[in-house]
């Protein structure tokens, strides 16, 4: 679906193209990820979806409600939620500046619906890595992610260096 849409200034929108757009790049970003040994689960792309292997539990489909992130910038969601910490200096003597690169971390959100039943929106919420492991192997979730990170941050950077 081609759909953008943002929690923080409460807004969606159909965007013509956008789904094609992403699902290409998609397939472009996961051979790269392959190429470099990083696991993925996407085993064929088609002219308007891909294909995934299926996850299972105990022998039924299996889909955790999480979303495994790396932040390596201070931009989106602690930016907004995480009121003045730029101010506090970290133990390696740096600050979190809004819009500013730091060193990547992985975090585990729990992916809520838009909305609960009596149609208040909501938004994804950042569990810790103790509630997330009842659902995943999250060492292996961190290591994974943080492969795939370093790995199209150079692939990426490569096509387009700072400025």
């Amino acid at each position: 679906m081609p759909t953008l849409y943002s929690f923080s200034s409460n807004r969606s929108a159909i965007v013509a193209g956008t789904d094609i757009a992403r699902l290409r790049s998609f397939e472009i970003l996961n051979g790269v990820l392959r190429d470099a040994g990083v696991h993925t689960t996407a085993v064929h792309f088609g002219e308007d979806f891909y294909i995934a292997e299926r996850m299972q539990l105990s022998g039924r489909d299996y889909c955790p409600p999480l979303e495994v992130v790396v932040k390596g910038r201070h931009v989106g969601t602690p930016k907004h939620a995480l009121y003045r910490i730029e101010n506090y200096p970290t133990l390696s003597r740096t600050a979190f500046e809004a819009d500013k690169p730091h060193a990547p971390y992985v975090r585990f959100d729990y992916t809520n619906p838009l909305h609960d039943e009596d149609g208040k929106r909501l938004r994804d919420e950042c569990v810790p890595a103790g509630l997330a492991a009842h659902y995943m192997d999250t060492d292996r979730a961190e290591h994974t992610a943080m492969s795939a990170f370093k790995t199209l941050f150079v692939f990426l950077s490569a096509r387009h260096p700072p400025r």
